[in-house]
């Protein structure tokens, strides 16, 4: 499959970077539900501040854990009734905060498909200031200023109002035990009989003016107006002192109103029965970019609605005429040509009489809230477009079971099989691994941190075994959490390491023989000492033999120091046998002023033979340190050697060797010599492959030195000395009990 043009790239992640901005910058909520578990997968931040939570809470909680106990049958019911897509809109659903407050919104929902799983797009509106709103105007009704009464037809008083308590001075429950010939005043219980007989006639009843005593045994002048229903007698009524009061409070409720729907945002809209426009509020004055007086008396259709959808609309204006509420999804045209998509609700208007006069529409603008839907949807292909062409392999794993729920072909291809064959494989027949428990326990933990890179080996169709690196990332995927794995293939790359390897071991190698051949005459004069001892004990013991009466305890003594001549001599070849052969380096705990003692033996006789004097001052209680015996011996002895070329033309000739404790974690060494030091402009090649002060040199050895230490974690720098001579520094970390070695 070919792989995706770096235009269509940048073109994915712009659409995907413009996807993005839509849902987390969305004004209304926006979440994405399995419609099965009822679980968010994907919640915007203006949901999140709407309910509380954080977006990774509220992707571990579903319906069921953002509602009360009491309300959790009818959301669920209108959740699945939103899936089933029986209604497109649930209004006034509560939700439970994380605060455990509650908030209300009114939810809009389309259905989707994704990853195979059937879910909810939900747009969250929040109208817990709307309900506010409409509570307040139920306790503008409850705590109306006027009386509300309710009598059975026996007169009974069987509930009041707080006015009623306010104005007459009884309490609730005084007021109750009261009958209504026990409150009307003597002088107006002949009218009060007879406006009664009407109503049991079921004749109606104007208003009427009668007094009512109150509990101090004053009266109140009252203004009736009754109602019969159900063996009831419904009643209101003011005092005619206070009706000016009344209608100022009035005043002040209408205008309260009009300040809610001036202020609203949401569209309101007055069309008269031949859909004529009335009057809209403000927000649709924002909306369409058309103020009230440009377009009142203006038939809505023509003006506002495009031509291609004004039949449709017009008769579905008509069913509302006819009493019939309805609601619709349709664009508008604004004044300057663009057009909003708005979601409507229609109601008839009545006058008085119950005659129709008119619709009244309350719309609300989706177009961003569709555009978002169009947004997500595109971005879920371009995910899929991109998993399919990516030129990585990748792979989706189920945590729990370890089952490889999807992968793209390159997955297959990297190891050998068709897809077909790929499927009913799972992570344990690819991933080589002698313990395959531990890959259960590494998916947990990948689960618990969200995240890893680590590098493993697969194991092939054919069972080659390839190196690859793996980076993870946790998704969650239709309310399911799913591991993301990447897969770089560096087998051909590792290769070229361990090749690299064997050629660093081989140049250690040779430059520790090169040392050694610098170092032949020197060696053959301290191997010489031993064997020229032994030889002449050897002779000394034939003498003492060849006598009568041979003297067998310095025979004796001449033996010993035979032995011990032969072992000095057999470990000076031991040591070299060692530094010269060709081994991996072995790390072990050592004490480095004993690795440079030995070196010191070694080079004795070299130093004497140029005639230089050594000094050494080793600090006690180092440490050790985590090292290869030959290869630290390589280099301290490579160091001595250069120190000792360094003094060829030099009146004095001294090495300085010291060693102490630098800090808490590192022992440093220092070589010191007299000789002619460093020049400036070389100083900075000093440790450069191939680069040389010496008329016979190769350069590798400084090379060498600075590779074998930077492997042991540690540093070596030169610097020149003030007196003259240089002083070469190494720095190594102290081992620790617990480190790894």
């Amino acid at each position: 499959m070919s792989q995706a043009s770096p235009h269509q790239v940048e073109t994915l992640a712009q659409s995907q970077a413009a996807y993005k901005v839509l849902f987390e910058s969305s004004p209304d909520g926006i979440a994405i539900a399995e419609v099965e578990t009822m679980e968010f997968i994907h919640c915007n931040p203006a949901l999140c501040r709407m309910l509380g939570y954080s977006e990774e809470e509220l992707k571990g909680l579903g319906v069921k854990d953002i509602h009360t106990k009491e309300d959790l049958n009818w959301v669920v019911s209108e959740f699945q009734a939103l899936a089933r897509r029986k209604k497109t809109l649930a209004r006034d659903i509560p939700f439970l905060r994380k605060d455990r407050t509650i908030v209300y919104a009114d939810i809009s929902a389309t259905k989707a498909l994704i990853d195979g799983k059937e879910c909810n797009i939900g747009f969250f509106r929040d109208v817990t200031e709307r309900r506010k709103t409409e509570e307040e105007f139920k306790n503008i009704f409850d705590l109306s200023p006027d009386m509300i009464a309710v009598f059975n037809i026996e007169g009974q008083l069987v509930k009041a109002n707080l006015a009623c308590q306010k104005i007459l001075g009884f309490t609730q429950e005084e007021l109750l035990e009261l009958h209504q010939g026990q409150l009307v005043h003597p002088e107006d219980m002949e009218r009060t009989f007879k406006e009664a007989e009407k109503i049991l006639r079921g004749e109606p009843v104007e208003k009427f003016v009668i007094r009512y005593r109150c509990k101090d045994g004053s009266y109140k002048t009252l203004e009736w107006q009754v109602v019969a229903a159900g063996g009831f007698v419904y009643t209101t009524a003011r005092d005619v002192v206070e009706r000016e009061q009344a209608a100022e409070a009035l005043r002040k409720e209408k205008d309260f109103a009009q300040s809610l729907i001036e202020t609203a945002q949401t569209i309101i809209l007055v069309l008269d029965t031949t859909g004529a426009i009335v009057d809209f509020n403000p927000y649709m004055e924002e909306i369409s970019g058309y103020r009230i007086e440009e377009v009142r008396g203006k038939e809505w259709f023509a003006t506002f609605l495009p031509k291609g959808c004004q039949s449709k609309i017009r008769e579905l204006f008509i069913k509302t005429v006819k009493d019939i509420n309805s609601q619709g999804i349709n664009p508008i045209v604004t004044k300057d040509g663009r057009q909003r998509l708005i979601e409507w609700y229609n109601k008839t208007l009545k006058d008085s009489d119950g005659e129709v006069i008119g619709v009244l529409a309350t719309g609300q603008d989706i177009t961003e809230r569709k555009e978002n839907e169009a947004a997500l949807k595109e971005s879920e292909e371009r995910y899929r477009t991109m998993f399919e062409q990516a030129a990585s392999p990748i792979m989706l794993i189920d945590p729990a079971t370890g089952n490889i729920e999807q992968f793209n072909d390159r997955m297959c291809e990297n190891l050998g099989y068709s897809r077909g064959e790929f499927e009913k494989l799972r992570l344990t027949d690819i991933d080589h691994t002698d313990h395959p428990a531990k890959i259960a326990q590494h998916l947990e933990r990948i689960i618990a941190e969200g995240e890893d890179i680590f590098e493993t080996k697969h194991k092939t169709k054919d069972g080659q075994l390839r190196d690859i690196i793996v980076s993870i990332k946790v998704i969650s995927i239709g309310g399911r959490q799913l591991i993301q794995a990447v897969h770089r293939d560096v087998t051909e790359s590792r290769e070229a390491e361990e090749k690299l390897v064997e050629l660093d071991a081989e140049l250690v190698h040779a430059s520790r023989v090169g040392v050694m051949a610098e170092f032949t005459a020197a060696l053959a004069h301290e191997i010489n000492h031993p064997l020229g001892s032994i030889l002449n004990n050897a002779n000394a013991a034939k003498r003492y033999l060849e006598k009568d009466k041979p003297d067998l305890d310095q025979i004796r003594e001449i033996v010993d120091d035979i032995i011990s001549e032969d072992r000095r001599a057999n470990q000076i070849i031991q040591k070299l046998r060692a530094l010269m052969k060709k081994v991996e380096a072995q790390y072990s705990p050592l004490e480095i002023n004993e690795i440079i003692e030995e070196v010191l033996t070694l080079a004795n006789s070299e130093l004497v033979i140029k005639n230089i004097s050594l000094s050494r001052q080793f600090a006690e209680d180092l440490g050790r340190v985590n090292g290869d015996r030959v290869q630290l011996q390589q280099v301290l002895l490579n160091l001595v050697i250069n120190a000792a070329d360094a003094m060829e033309d030099s009146e004095i000739k001294n090495i300085y060797i010291s060693t102490s404790k630098e800090d808490s974690e590192n022992i440093l060494i220092c070589v010191r010599d007299t000789g002619t030091g460093i020049d400036e402009d070389k100083s900075e090649k000093l440790f450069t492959p191939f680069f040389t002060t010496k008329e016979e040199g190769m350069g590798m050895g400084l090379s060498v030195n600075k590779t074998i230490i930077e492997a042991h974690r540690g540093d070596i720098w030169a610097e020149n000395n003030q007196e003259g001579g240089a002083s070469f520094f190494i720095r190594l970390p102290i081992y620790k009990e617990n480190q790894n070695e």
